[in-house]
């Protein structure tokens, strides 16, 4: 369970890397389709912090019920 957090947080990480790139080709070069992943890629980011949320919160539950 914990390996899924750091997946999800990588993928997460690497996410954001693209969408700088992309930020930067849209700003600067006025690519519209830059602008299109770095929406995708913010669809994704969303998708896994809700999923590390969850997982987390399984973590922190499954801890106290060790601890009764």
């Amino acid at each position: 369970m914990n390996a899924s957090i750091l997946d999800s947080l990588k993928t997460m990480i690497k996410s954001l890397e693209n969408s700088l790139i992309d930020a930067e080709k849209l700003v600067l070069k006025g690519n519209a389709r830059a602008g299109l992943r770095i929406r995708k890629n913010m669809q994704n980011i969303r998708k896994h912090a809700f999923d590390v949320r969850q997982l987390v919160q399984e973590v922190k539950e499954e801890k106290l019920r060790l601890k009764r």
